[in-house]
């Protein structure tokens, strides 16, 4: 009986481990930003994980995509041109709008590859004060 009760707690903990990792969702973050400031969307991968690749979208769309390289700079390039300059991805997934505008505001989904294979998502809702 000790080992049955053993072996499903055991069970029980690796599955609430997996859950946490490679869930839909894992965390929900708001963010209060002004026009003009820079805002920076966390992607939090719980650990010292750098994501090899994450990806932003809002309203479905996917917004910016990079991957790990080092240090704390952009990784990649946004998905268009002329956000170039203003979004990027950092090197450890979070999301960096410079010169923020009011058409920024909305909630953005990141999704990051991480090593074994386990996705992580979190979920931030940028809110931006009117001008």
């Amino acid at each position: 009986m000790r080992t049955a009760v053993a072996t499903v707690a055991l069970l029980h903990l690796c599955l609430s481990a997996t859950v946490g990792v490679s869930g839909d969702v894992a965390t929900e973050t708001t963010l209060n930003a002004a026009p003009g400031d820079i805002a920076r969307l966390p992607c939090y991968t719980g650990g010292n994980v750098t994501p090899p690749l994450t990806t932003w979208t809002k309203s479905g769309r996917e917004v910016a995509r990079g991957g790990s390289g080092g240090g704390d700079g952009p990784s990649s390039s946004p998905t268009s041109p002329a956000a170039e300059q203003r979004v990027s991805v950092l090197r450890d997934g979070s999301l960096s709008i410079v010169a923020v505008r009011v058409g920024d505001e909305g909630g953005y989904l990141c999704g990051s590859t991480l090593p074994g294979n386990y996705t992580f998502h979190a979920r931030v809702l940028l809110r931006v004060a009117s001008e």
